[in-house]
């Protein structure tokens, strides 16, 4: 069971799904978005490839910004894991 607690998921219809999971310390975002220019802002933001939020706890990290790293995300790790480092 995933615990979204503290996160808020948000979802945005185009061709494919636009998808964010924000947390107060950082956001988990598809590749849809520019991981540059959450770096360029000094942001955490891990990128992902998920096709549904539902995917996300499972969705490996593709990419991630200095800040996320900061937080003690890594490349690889699961959706889930990042989930409790960035509420």
């Amino acid at each position: 069971m995933t615990n979204w607690d503290g996160l808020t998921k948000h979802e945005i219809q185009f061709k494919h799904k636009v998808l964010m999971v924000q947390g107060s310390k950082g956001v988990i975002v598809c590749g849809y978005f520019d991981i540059n220019a959450f770096e360029e802002t000094e942001e955490a933001c891990v990128i992902i490839s998920a096709p549904e939020l539902d995917g996300v706890p499972d969705a490996l990290v593709l990419a991630i910004t200095s800040k996320a790293k900061d937080l003690g995300i890594k490349v690889g790790m699961r959706g889930q894991e990042v989930f409790d480092l960035i509420r």
